[in-house]
């Protein structure tokens, strides 16, 4: 077989002229498309390259095989494709490269974080060789430097990371997606990990007529989708302000992707993801490094039943008398089989309604009557502390500027009063469920405060 001396590499610019002919390249690939069947009997999957001569807006290469496991399946974008005799080709007036199965071939390399020259996927007609070094070695050199000139992130975070300000990389896991009001679309994406606990500043005396929002989305998503969620790390949602081609694949099917110059924003006390004009998002392969390492550590975590708890741990503000009931997450109660069952969580009580001593018992027999908005890493709730269960709470019916002590303490309240923000401990809490219409038992459930006292 001829060596690898007798292969000329054309730059990208160049091959855009070189159309119905068959030529070799070297690039970095920065899109990956999905695998699936082509209108004929093969499967296709097409991949963006760019190069050093075209890196804006690269070109797209076209592959055809007659399984899935002959198409190339790339780790990460960023990665690097040699190919061998592909064929330039131009549809109403878009320059494309095809990969033709009968003649062509390819060869994977790791990227720009990578110091190996071996590749890590090839097709069976193509000649690896040491020369490849040089070429690897210098499109790895250039394609950190651009993104470094392009201004954008090479800054990947987990979930347990993310911050306001600034823009990120984040590889996590699509759950679902659906469309918002307009054109948004919303994507439910998951790591493994716990977003961290927001430093609140709302105004408690509008719980009533503006309570604190359960989630992002205008109404809540439907028991069955629910259930295909984690019981464990949070599910942060990434709001899209257009149509992006990405979303048909990520419908229907948990997918692991990139989501490339994202950031954070705070609303209402949720996080939520916003996807800008710059930001991209990628598909990546299950083998993907990692998504592996993110799968071990979840798989990791779960494993051991203290590391499923949010951090830092739970105060010492609440004790409960349901001690050997086993630690649930909110998310795990929400999607639990049966709509009544009883179950111990640690949260925190972000807002109450009323909250205020004087005004938690009610003026007509003296009960107490309260809503609390509680949530953990997972998921937000409303329960209801009523009659006998807040006595218990409370610990019987003290004066109101002990009950105002108390809720202060809960709900996070400093003796600052020129101080606005609140960050509520982490507290055990009981928890039972009940459903008011027995036609509609999911859509009526609600919960209840029980077993549980704050004793400070």
């Amino acid at each position: 077989m001829a060596g690898q001396d007798d292969y000329m590499y054309l730059p990208l610019v160049d091959a855009r002229a070189a159309i119905n002919i068959k030529i070799n390249l070297f690039a970095v690939v920065t899109e990956i498309g999905d695998s699936k069947h082509s209108k004929g009997t093969d499967y296709v999957c097409t991949l963006k390259i760019v190069d050093q001569s075209y890196s804006s807006p690269g070109i797209s290469v076209n592959f055809f095989a007659e399984a899935i496991s002959k198409l190339p399946h790339v780790k990460s974008c960023g990665d690097i494709v040699r190919l061998h005799r592909v064929l330039m080709q131009i549809y109403n007036g878009e320059v494309y490269c095809v990969f033709k199965k009968q003649y062509s071939s390819f060869a994977l390399f790791e990227g720009k974080n990578s110091d190996c020259f071996i590749p890590y996927q090839f097709s069976a007609k193509i000649y690896v060789d040491h020369h490849d070094k040089e070429h690897v070695g210098r499109l790895r050199t250039w394609f950190l430097k651009e993104l470094a000139d392009a201004g954008v992130s090479n800054y990947s975070v987990l979930l347990k990371e993310i911050k306001t300000g600034g823009v990120f990389d984040l590889v996590c896991k699509v759950l679902y997606a659906c469309q918002g009001p307009g054109d948004e679309w919303i994507l439910f994406v998951w790591d493994g990990t716990d977003t961290p606990p927001v430093i609140l500043q709302t105004d408690l005396d509008l719980e009533g007529k503006k309570p604190a929002p359960l989630h992002m989305e205008p109404l809540p998503l439907p028991v069955h989708v629910f259930r295909t969620f984690p019981h464990v790390g949070s599910i942060l949602r990434i709001s899209s302000g257009k149509y992006f081609e990405e979303i048909q694949l990520l419908q229907g099917v948990a997918r692991w992707v990139k989501v490339r110059n994202m950031k954070c924003e705070i609303h209402s006390g949720l996080w939520k993801g916003v996807l800008e004009p710059v930001s991209k998002v990628r598909l990546l392969s299950d083998e993907n490094d990692m998504i592996l390492l993110r799968e071990r550590n979840f798989n990791e975590r779960i494993s051991s039943g203290v590391h499923r708890w949010p951090s830092p741990s739970p105060s010492s503000l609440i004790e409960t008398d349901y001690e050997h009931a086993a630690y649930a997450t909110l998310m795990e109660s929400l999607t639990h089989p049966v709509v009544t069952h009883k179950c111990k969580s640690i949260v925190r009580v972000i807002a109450a309604y009323p909250w205020r001593g004087e005004d938690l018992r009610s003026p007509v027999g003296g009960h107490y009557r309260i809503r609390l908005t509680l949530e953990d890493p997972t998921a937000r709730i409303h329960a209801y502390i009523y009659g006998e269960d807040g006595v218990d709470f409370f610990g019987g019916h003290p004066a109101s500027d002990v009950l105002s002590n108390k809720m202060n303490k809960l709900l996070g309240i400093t003796k600052d009063k020129c101080s606005t923000f609140r960050d509520p401990p982490w507290v055990w809490c009981c928890l039972k469920s009940y459903y008011l219409d027995k036609n509609d038992v999911w859509g009526s459930r609600r919960y209840r405060v029980f077993a549980t006292r704050l004793i400070s």
